[in-house]
């Protein structure tokens, strides 16, 4: 059986002590340190309204000689493009910015991308994008290394907080807004990690294995949309192999279905040390080597065109591709830069980075209070999730009484300071990562409440009661959340040795004991849920979480943030699990430093995908029909989740009310339809709320069997108190469709469709049904879809 644990209080130290050691690595030569170029007096070579992009960047390739195009193949100083000095081109400079641009000194630190898909809220996304790119620019740079869209398939995924969560509508949609807005301050961004980077367990060799159908339908939507919708300007390949081929040469991934049917007109680069041979990642369509010219040196490249791999003129497109982004986003137009950026207490960026942190930490369990609202009426036909009616005053808000002082004391090794992030290269520096919990807790609540520390003032523990509460602050910091390994399920020991003692003395003393989560994704919680009044995920909420976190304890804001992934309840509950490694936490630095020269260390091996699109609630909700003769994948509809999908709780309540489905034309698309929905809600409770309404496709027959569930559309609105709102959803036809891979294309079959709704994946109600006709085939040819019937 697999636990998700790493064994033995020894290898516990050593995994630490290596994570350690990576850390200092990552955070050395590809960090912040880079020193600005100074541009100041560069004029450019001027727009030309004569030539299109296109055409001003193949006049300057035409007249470049060979050593030039090769030399224009690779990094320069691990974060550029390089200049060219014959077109007197500058350097075009690269930025990590997960969480915000780390190049050239500190920045805004932006909640985590996974805090930003629990907001569930576009226009969020689009606020992000624009205070990442503006800083991008302002910093010196033009290119950023995000978003990243890659699905969370396993809790244990190194990345995972890097990611949007686990389903794809959700990811790309999210990802279209922060693309748009970051374009439009001037940067350009890089979609990533090109394709199936699901896991940080030994990167460079084990190989995501999955079906084409499942490809397409889980872990490729997200880049389509960046691609078509966005119009994003570049895209990273990942580490990984991808069915036994390396991402960075897969002809299938890069040139057939990234630009011959979605239409790409951008670059495509590697990631970090990711080539692993000259000619494949050529003939893939691969255009750019990061950090450097290793495997596309000019050495290397000379051979393989005296072999006859490659050809030159393949070169020469690669660097064509690359400057043509650059002109169209006007990189060498525009390159003199202002010598002071935008300070790092811009109140638009800081307000920005406080309402992502407000909107993208979740509420889980507060006493016995385990749902935000009811279907209201109708058959409650939820496949899975916890679902009982409050029965007493909840914990939290928390509230002074009137009559004595409130003590609240801090546990946890984040106790004093919050974790900066996820660990590598996304870790940022901000001078206004600076807030302290304890302080903002003590302005937020008052002379009503005496904030405690567990770690200096332990010996007032005993005094603790009923009136009195301690939080418990805990989780993974940078060194264990990181990108290149993997982490445990269950909680450090130590920080479950502390929340057991606590729990004991809550059980005699009748305190209130909270739990606040930083990690990337989901723990083991079942063996303690039980034991502790309210359940808070922080996730990695940037430089503004501690004020978060404090107005959302306090009442000052309400709890709107939704999970974007499942939080399974036992290990093996999870398909995906039962297909991964048996101790995803253990590190080997073998497995995160690997010699890209030796053939014999990077022979790829199989981490098979056998549980299909049965990925996150959609294992949950099981499959809709058994059509077919071969057996089903597994699937987890027998089991319950810890918390489902799209789940969050409210200090109010809201009801679903009436639904209407209407049918009619598309205006972008006159030979398909759309369906609008008008969907009201109302608020029950006395106190503002911003409910998050969600509608799931079900597709009760086909002719290849399908999740029951899929989420189709989402709209996250504000609620005054007792007020309602008439909330409009619509899809498209596309969007009833799933990819038969005998057929080379996209089905919507004719027949019935059933629309589920409610509050979250594991707490819908039948809503309504639509109907079909005639069915529709999409393929696609030179990125423009053909319809067929």
């Amino acid at each position: 059986m697999q636990t998700g644990q790493s064994n033995g209080t020894l290898g516990i130290m050593m995994d630490q002590l290596k994570r350690r050691f990576f850390q200092g690595l990552m955070n050395g030569p590809f960090s912040m340190t880079v020193e600005c170029p100074d541009d100041a007096d560069y004029q450019g070579p001027g727009p030309d309204p004569e030539l299109e992009p296109d055409q001003r960047a193949q006049r300057i390739v035409d007249a470049l000689s060979l050593d030039e195009v090769i030399s224009c193949l690779g990094g320069y100083k691990s974060m550029a493009f390089p200049a060219i000095p014959k077109a007197g081109l500058p350097s075009i400079w690269f930025t990590d910015a997960t969480s915000g641009p780390r190049i050239f000194g500190p920045c805004t630190s932006m909640p985590s991308p996974l805090n930003l898909a629990a907001s569930w809220n576009p226009a969020l996304a689009g606020n992000y994008g624009r205070t990442v790119g503006e800083e991008t620019r302002t910093r010196g740079a033009y290119v950023i290394l995000g978003p990243g869209v890659n699905i969370y398939r396993n809790p244990t995924g190194g990345r995972n907080f890097e990611y949007m969560g686990e389903d794809p509508l959700l990811a790309g949609i999210l990802a279209e807004e922060y693309i748009k807005a970051a374009q439009k301050a001037g940067a350009i961004c890089t979609i990533k990690h090109f394709a199936a980077n699901n896991s940080d367990y030994d990167r460079h060799r084990a190989s995501s294995d999955v079906d084409p159908r499942t490809l397409r339908e889980i872990y490729l939507p997200a880049f389509e949309r960046a691609v078509r919708r966005a119009k994003v300007g570049s895209v990273m390949t990942a580490y990984n192999p991808v069915n036994g081929i390396f991402a960075s040469a897969h002809r299938e991934l890069i040139t057939e279905i990234l630009r011959e049917e979605w239409g790409f007109d951008g670059f495509v680069m590697s990631d970090w040390l990711s080539l692993y041979d000259t000619a494949g990642p050529v003939q893939a369509g691969l255009d750019l080597e990061m950090p450097k010219a290793d495997w596309f040196s000019r050495e290397r490249i000379l051979q393989a065109l005296e072999a006859g791999e490659i050809r030159e003129e393949q070169l020469r497109t690669m660097v064509c591709r690359v400057l043509t982004v650059f002109f169209r986003m006007g990189a060498y137009d525009n390159p003199v830069i202002p010598r002071e950026p935008i300070p790092i207490g811009d109140p638009d960026h800081r307000e920005a980075a406080l309402a992502i942190a407000l909107e993208g930490i979740v509420l889980l369990k507060n006493g016995d209070s385990t749902a935000i609202a009811t279907p209201a009426s109708g058959v409650d036909d939820s496949p899975a999730g916890p679902q009982t009616t409050p029965r007493e005053l909840p914990p939290l808000p928390l509230t002074p009484p009137e009559d004595r002082t409130m003590r609240i004391m801090l546990a946890g090794p984040f106790q004093e300071k919050f974790p900066r992030g996820g660990g590598g290269s996304c870790l940022v520096r901000s001078p206004a990562h600076t807030q302290v919990f304890a302080s903002e807790l003590a302005k937020d609540l008052g002379s009503g409440a005496e904030i405690l520390s567990w770690d200096h003032q332990r010996s007032f523990m005993k005094e603790l009661g009923p009136e009195d509460t301690v939080i418990f602050l805990g989780g993974f910091d940078e060194d264990r959340q990181s990108e290149a390994y993997d982490r445990d399920w269950q909680l450090p020991k130590d920080q479950l040795l502390v929340l057991g003692k606590l729990m004991n003395r809550r059980a005699s003393q009748g305190f209130k004991l909270g739990v606040v989560l930083f990690t990337g994704g989901g723990v083991e919680t079942r063996s303690w849920l039980h034991q502790v009044d309210w359940l808070v995920w922080a996730g990695y909420p940037g430089q503004e979480g501690p004020e978060a976190l404090s107005r959302l304890l306090s009442r000052r804001d309400t709890f709107s943030g939704k999970l974007p992934f499942t939080m399974i309840s036992r290990w093996d509950d999870l398909p995906s699990n039962h297909y991964y490694v048996d101790n995803p936490g253990s590190i080997a630095l073998r497995r995160v430093f690997l010699d890209q020269g030796k053939v014999t260390k990077r022979q790829p091996w199989s981490m098979p995908y056998k549980e299909g699109q049965m990925v996150g609630y959609r294992a949950f909700a099981g499959w809709n029909t058994s059509a077919g003769s071969e057996p089903l994948p597994l699937d987890a509809a027998d089991a319950t989740p810890a918390f489902p999908f799209g789940f969050g709780l409210s200090y109010t309540t809201v009801e679903l009310g009436d639904v209407q489905i209407k049918q009619r034309p598309d205006v972008d698309n006159p030979d398909e339809d759309r369906w609008d929905a008008q969907v009201t809600l109302t608020n029950t409770g006395d106190l503002p709320g911003k409910p998050t309404l969600q509608l799931y496709l079900e597709d009760p027959e086909s002719s290849l069997p399908r999740p029951a569930r899929s989420l189709l559309a989402f709209k996250k609105i504000t609620l005054p108190a007792l007020g309602s709102r008439t909330v409009p959803l619509s899809w498209s036809l596309r969007d009833l469709a799933f990819y038969w891979p005998e057929k080379a294309a996209w089905v919507a079959e004719a027949g019935v469709y059933r629309i589920h709704g409610g509050f979250s994946s594991g707490e819908t109600r039948l809503v309504g049904e639509i109907h079909l006709d005639e069915t529709r085939l999409w393929s696609y040819k030179e990125g423009k879809p053909e319809a067929r019937e």
